[in-house]
């Protein structure tokens, strides 16, 4: 899966790593929020001392900013995603992804289990479009057909 970045985009990534010092694997925008995806071990870094970084960043962007710290492990990024949600519990099973064809492909979906019912809602949110945006950030990394919440 390649992942494009226009020019707007890899200006704020530098923007994001001369304030910071972190490195920054990716970054993508939704819901009007801005994600940082940074290399493994860097969200130190990149928050700052009392979330200065953050701070910094949302007054020179003036707009949301989100920081992730990318991990190769699709459970452990989508717990990453969701912080500071937490999970009670994360699986991932395979499902056939076209039955019709003659090589049928797997793919996978995830199923969370929430620790309660507030939990739960705010990772679904309103009309599910948290969840759906969980999805597709989730989909620039990893072959995942659908996110489900238990």
């Amino acid at each position: 899966m390649g992942i494009k970045l226009d020019i707007n985009s890899l200006k704020l990534m530098t923007l994001f790593e001369n304030v910071t010092g972190a490195r920054v694997k990716d970054y993508f925008e939704l819901d009007g929020a801005k994600y940082f995806v940074v290399q493994q071990g860097e969200i130190g870094k990149a928050i700052g001392r009392q979330g200065s970084n953050i701070r910094r960043l949302q007054d020179v962007m003036k707009c949301n900013v989100k920081i992730v710290e990318h991990n190769e492990d699709l459970l452990e990024f989508i717990k990453n995603l969701i912080y500071p949600l937490r999970l009670h519990s994360a699986e991932i099973k395979q499902e056939i992804k076209d039955e019709t064809s003659v090589n049928k492909k797997m793919s996978d979906v995830v199923y969370l289990e929430a620790i309660d019912v507030k939990t739960r809602g705010l990772i679904i949110g309103r009309n599910a479009t948290s969840l759906r945006n969980l999805e597709k950030a989730v989909q620039r990394y990893f072959d995942v057909k659908e996110i489900k919440v238990m």
